[in-house]
C-alpha cells in the first residue's frame, strides 16, 4: 500500500481515503510499531476521523508502550492533528502523551513531538492536557 500509493488510489477514485481511514484499523494487530507499520499508519492518520475511527484508533495506539513504538506514536499523532482534533477517550490522548513525555526525558525530539501535541489541542481551544504539559516542564 505504501509502494503501490498511485495504482491503489487510481483503482480505488474517492473510496481511497475511506480505504485508508480503514487501515488505520489492522493497528489492532500489530505487536509493536516498526518502521514499516510507521509508514502505512502516517499514510492513514489523516484519515481516522473518516466514519469516526479516530477513538478506535487513540484507544489501539495505547496498547504499545515499547519505547520504540512510543517514539514513532508521536509523529503519528501529530499527522492525526493535521486534519482532526479527536477528544473523545481524553484519558487515552492523556495516556499517549505521557508516555511520550516519559520517553522524552532521554530523547528531545520526542518530548518535542508531546509539547507540539498538548500546545496543538490548546491553541485550538481544548485544555485537557494542559496540566500534563504545565508537569512536564523543567527549568
Amino acid at each position: 500500500t505504501v509502494k503501490e500509493q498511485e495504482l491503489i488510489k487510481s483503482k480505488l477514485g474517492e473510496k481511497y481515503n475511506t480505504f485508508l481511514s480503514r487501515m488505520a484499523e489492522l493497528t489492532i494487530w500489530l505487536d509493536k510499531i516498526d518502521e514499516t507499520t510507521e509508514k502505512w499508519l502516517m499514510l492513514s492518520a489523516p484519515f481516522i476521523e473518516i466514519d469516526y475511527r479516530s477513538s478506535f484508533f487513540i484507544e489501539y495506539l495505547t496498547k504499545f508502550d515499547d519505547e520504540e513504538s512510543v517514539k514513532r506514536i508521536g509523529r503519528i499523532f501529530l499527522k492525526v492533528l493535521e486534519t482532526a482534533t479527536p477528544t473523545f477517550k481524553k484519558e487515552d490522548i492523556q495516556l499517549l502523551v505521557e508516555r511520550l513525555y516519559k520517553v522524552g526525558e532521554k530523547d528531545a525530539a520526542i518530548k518535542a513531538d508531546a509539547e507540539n501535541i498538548c500546545n496543538t489541542y490548546g491553541r485550538r481551544g481544548i485544555h485537557f492536557l494542559k496540566d500534563l504539559f504545565y508537569k512536564n516542564q523543567k527549568g
